[in-house]
């Protein structure tokens, strides 16, 4: 919230865009599909952008990045201040930089090393991630432009697939998206090399994540839907957990992108993949099963503007049966954010609060979640924002 004005941090940024620009509220009105009474209310903080499709249709009208109009995320939770933006700098040199044979390292322990960031990835453990993946990348770099033997390689190419994928979690988490894409792009060159369908499919999976919160939905959606062809021409467990997981990922991007039919037929589709024998599966990184399926209902219902229908999804599935902490989180979040659509301040500050229990940053650097808290200040008389609400919005670094 700006302070003294009542406005979101979102609504004065698309306000302050818009000046800079020189255009009138009914002409970016216009061009984002909107009316000028509805922009007027964003820029004012009257009514909190909910959707990322609006925030992606505004930073088009006005020719930013979405990043632009959300802000770089509050690092809190940095400690030292600056640790993580200073592990961006490093990740950035590590995927940019040469690899030096000469700094090659055993196979054997970067597999090991790698494969011990799993838990790390799936809890959000944004500091962790910092501290190891600088030089983590430039080991496997090294080691790869050394490797001779094949069996070293394909190993070596596999762990960098990972490796390159918790980077771009990690960059967009922090909202570093250009070089999120990167990293996305240093993962698919280590699929190409594999020459595998399966890790190829998984590519795809990267790039559409990465492309999101660019406010490229229809490009993300291209990608995913790639993915999921390519999934569905190899056979197993990972070949389905694959093809299902970018079901969903299609999905979500349809849902952002406005093409509520074709999400819909995506959770369909994923959904008979979980119910297969083979798609039971927590495989090759992918959080892949029927819950998954559940959760990517409330995401399609949330971002489809339909907040009686997360909370319909969510009675159906609950979060404790997700098998990953930022998944459970993702849960709370949604839900949250869905109460907070229909105005019910303290049933969305709850949920908010039970996400930051479990996966902190989920909640804390979510642009949507920081947006809701926003609104629910601005909602507010500042001598009447209780205890809970000021803290969860010190956390998120917002005026309190």
């Amino acid at each position: 919230m700006d302070e003294g004005t009542g406005t979101t941090w979102i609504g004065a940024a698309v306000r302050s865009a818009r000046l800079q620009r020189g255009l009138s509220l009914e002409v970016v009105a216009g061009l984002a599909e909107h009316t000028k009474s509805w922009l007027s209310k964003v820029e004012r903080g009257l009514l909190p952008l909910e959707r990322r499709s609006d925030i992606a249709a505004l930073a088009a009208a006005l020719q930013v990045s979405p990043v632009d109009l959300t802000g770089r995320p509050f690092l809190a939770e940095q400690r030292p201040p600056g640790v993580l933006e200073a592990a961006v700098v490093q990740v950035r040199r590590a995927l940019q930089d040469v690899p030096d044979p000469a700094g090659a390292d055993e196979p054997d322990r970067l597999v090991v090393e790698v494969e011990a960031m799993q838990p790390v990835r799936l809890s959000l453990d944004l500091a962790g991630l910092g501290e190891a993946l600088p030089g983590l990348l430039t080991r496997l770099r090294a080691t790869l432009a050394a490797a001779r033997r094949a069996e070293d390689r394909t190993r070596l190419l596999r762990a960098y697939f990972w490796a390159a994928s918790y980077a771009w979690d990690l960059l967009k988490e922090t909202g570093h998206l250009d070089l999120a894409w990167i990293a996305a792009l240093h993962a698919r060159e280590a699929a190409e090399s594999l020459d595998d369908p399966v890790w190829l499919a998984a590519a795809e999976f990267g790039r559409a994540h990465a492309l999101v919160p660019t406010g490229a939905a229809r490009a993300a959606l291209a990608y995913a839907s790639a993915g999921a062809d390519l999934a569905s021409t190899a056979a197993g467990p990972d070949a389905t957990g694959a093809h299902g997981a970018l079901q969903l990922a299609a999905a979500y991007a349809a849902a952002i992108a406005g093409m509520t039919e074709e999400a819909t037929d995506r959770i369909a589709a994923a959904e008979q993949l979980a119910g297969s024998d083979t798609g039971r599966a927590f495989t090759r990184g992918f959080a892949f099963g029927m819950p998954n399926v559940g959760l990517h209902r409330m995401q399609v219902a949330i971002e489809s503007g339909q907040p009686q229908q997360v909370l319909a999804a969510a009675r159906a599935m609950p979060g404790e049966a997700l098998p990953t902490p930022e998944r459970r989180a993702t849960y709370w979040v949604d839900l949250g954010r869905a109460h907070a659509m229909m105005r019910r301040d303290e049933d969305s500050l709850r949920m908010f609060r039970r996400a930051e229990q479990i996966a902190a940053a989920r909640v804390r650097l979510h642009p949507m979640a920081r947006e809701a808290v926003a609104g629910m200040l601005a909602r507010r008389q500042r001598a009447a924002v209780g205890r809970d609400l000021r803290g969860l919005a010190y956390r998120m670094g917002l005026p309190h």
